[in-house]
């Protein structure tokens, strides 16, 4: 989008004292902030960025999450998509499309808390407004919460409760969002529209048809909208895309939304419980030629009939090949359980996808060694990326109450920053 060089030198010489002066979003470890300017205003907006590109780009997360660039009405992410999954999406709105009544924006009155930005308005406040939400993902250690978090919703007036995909098989919620698009069977049976039948279930039109199609109350159904550019009728649905790719940020975003005053998030762990192994390492250069030599050679001998040779030289290529498997291995890691009720070898898809098979160790924020791979490193980064939007835009305060993971995330509590603390010391926290 150009402009003349006027525009442009008069935009430079305005912008100079704003990028001199103090940067509006609060300055965390680990995350670094920039300046953004927009040509399509020919305005600067703050953002936190990435310190490390992904997949070639740089990723930038702003406070005011509508605005990201490249999410708009007449232009989504899908153009980079594989045929299969643009299938997946049509298929799945196709059949959604009877069930598209409530856009989530329902729940939060169209604005945000006072003091929170939603396309840099400051409006009214959601159904959350001043109470304290637990956010459960599915990271292994939800498990040792589930009891705590049910005693908190029963027994806590303000405290509320969002499962995020699988955390819905097994916690009792107020709201449930799954916006997968696959959202295999266990997370959609008969047990857990059981266990959900008053909550109020938050989705994408993309996700799975045959989960909305059980919910136990059609009316407790709100859609929103992730980068469905290619698909200009539902620009009326209210965007819910955080640009941080995961659907528990997005979850995270619907809580701010809806005005949450403190946010738990249990289950966050971007990790994995994992196991170290011995593998079978590269064979050198020098080996393989070496195979191959003696195949040849082994093939001579049969071809001119020379059985004993041929069976001499066989039997020393085993020998030699048991011997390089002695001596050629190497330490390997793989995760042994990915979710917080499921082993890594039983999931449906986790364990056939290449980011999920160089595991390497880690420390978890409760001493213990955890598996990650740079995707969830990633992941876990943008997220610390929105939750210092949602600190530095508005009251609500952010805890991380995933001790078995390595979201390091260190919100504040007024002026002071806070570590990572248990669910028990989350909920006793002040606001």
């Amino acid at each position: 989008m150009g402009h003349s060089l006027a525009e442009i030198t008069a935009d430079s010489k305005r912008f100079a004292e704003l990028l001199a002066g103090p940067h509006p979003l609060m300055p965390y470890s680990g995350i670094r902030r920039t300046w953004l300017y927009q040509p399509w205003d020919r305005n600067m907006v703050p953002a936190y960025i990435l310190a490390v590109p992904v997949g070639g780009t740089q990723t930038f997360v702003l406070p005011d999450f509508v605005q990201f660039p490249g999410i708009v009405n007449d232009k989504g992410t899908q153009q980079n998509w594989p045929n299969e999954t643009l299938h997946t999406i049509a298929n799945n709105l196709a059949e959604n499309a009877k069930y598209l009544k409530k856009c989530w924006s329902e729940l939060h009155k169209g604005g945000t808390p006072k003091s929170r930005l939603r396309s840099g308005v400051l409006g009214d406040g959601g159904e959350l407004e001043g109470k304290t939400l637990i956010i459960c993902a599915s990271g292994p250690s939800l498990a040792g919460n589930l009891k705590e978090i049910a005693r908190a919703r029963l027994e806590g007036p303000d405290v509320r409760v969002m499962s995020v995909n699988r955390a819905a098989t097994a916690v009792k919620s107020d709201y449930v969002v799954i916006l997968e698009r696959w959202c295999p069977e266990a997370w959609r049976t008969e047990a857990v529209f059981e266990l959900q039948k008053d909550a109020k279930l938050i989705i994408a039109p993309q996700a799975h048809f045959a989960l909305p199609r059980a919910w136990k109350d059609p009316e407790n159904i709100y859609w929103g909208r992730i980068a469905m550019g290619n698909f200009p009728d539902l620009n009326w649905l209210t965007m819910m895309d955080v640009a941080a790719s995961t659907s528990a940020a997005s979850a995270i975003r619907v809580g701010y939304e809806l005005g949450a005053r403190k946010i738990i998030l249990c289950g966050f762990d971007y990790a994995a419980e994992f196991e170290s192994f011995p593998a079978m390492a590269e064979l050198s250069e020098a080996v393989h030629d070496g195979r191959a030599a003696a195949l040849h050679l082994l093939s001579e001998h049969v071809r001119d009939d020379k059985t004993a040779e041929a069976k001499t030289l066989a039997e020393r290529v085993i020998k030699t090949d048991e011997e390089i498997d002695k001596k050629n291995c190497c330490l390997a890691w793989r995760a042994i359980k990915f979710y917080f009720d499921q082993d890594f070898k039983d999931t449906e898809y986790y364990n056939r996808d290449a980011r999920f098979m160089a595991w390497f160790p880690a420390k978890a924020l409760d001493g213990h060694m955890v598996g990650v791979v740079y995707e969830l490193l990633e992941c876990a980064e943008k997220t610390k990326c929105v939750l210092g939007c949602i600190e530095s835009g508005s009251d609500c305060v952010c805890i991380n109450a995933s001790m078995g993971g390595v979201l390091d995330w260190r919100g504040v509590d007024g002026k002071a920053a806070h570590p990572p603390m248990s669910l028990a010391e989350a909920l006793a926290w002040r606001t």
